[in-house]
């Protein structure tokens, strides 16, 4: 199948080294798989499977529901055990942002979904103007009654010389670790180069 005109060739960026870049499994089934040989990999994400089963389904789910460019993510070292940071970037046509193209209304249609605490601010990137969406949000683990709060950044850019609309999906369930997020997930966007 032949991706759409407005769909870029390729998206780059510069991330850190522990940052892997993720081949989403099609079906449940190939998830399931995937961990399984991420944890015969990694023992230490073992009383972490459900979150890591979890963080993978929501990528695979998501990148069927649009067009998924690239996705991504490590995990972060932490006390408790390693928490996911994860990247998925989807490519829209140009006219899911207005007729005219209008960012900060795009990116407005999230606070209407009841997360907490949004916030959006415009932003310049190297390759173009783009808006930045910050929220909390919920989420319930399958195999539990638990449910983990994760920290979302989005950035909504439409690269110079493009016909697409990228939004830049960054989350993370270590939500003490915000402000120290906002800042990779800034540096990320910024290094954002995008191949026609």
């Amino acid at each position: 199948m032949t991706a759409p005109a407005w769909v870029p060739a390729e998206v780059r960026f510069t991330t850190p080294g522990d940052w892997v870049a993720l081949c989403l499994p099609p079906t449940e089934t190939a998830v399931d798989a995937l961990v399984a040989d991420l944890l015969a990999r990694h023992p230490e994400l073992e009383p972490r499977r459900d979150l890591v089963t979890s963080v993978l389904r929501s990528l695979s789910e998501a990148s069927r529901v649009a067009h998924c460019v690239y996705a991504g993510g490590a995990f972060l070292p932490l006390p408790g055990g390693p928490l996911p940071v994860t990247l998925l970037v989807n490519a829209l046509p140009l006219e899911a942002a207005g007729d005219p193209p209008d960012l900060a209304n795009t990116a407005a249609f999230g606070a209407s979904t009841g997360r907490r605490h949004y916030s959006t601010a415009e932003v310049e990137l190297t390759c173009g103007r783009a808006v930045r969406a910050e929220w909390l949000e919920p989420a319930q683990l399958a195999s539990t009654d638990a449910a983990v709060v994760s920290f979302f950044t989005q950035y909504f850019v439409i690269p110079q010389g493009s016909e697409s609309l990228l939004v830049l999906t960054f989350s993370s369930p270590a939500v003490a670790l915000a402000g120290r997020l906002k800042k990779l997930f800034s540096d990320i966007a910024a290094s954002l180069d995008v191949v026609p």
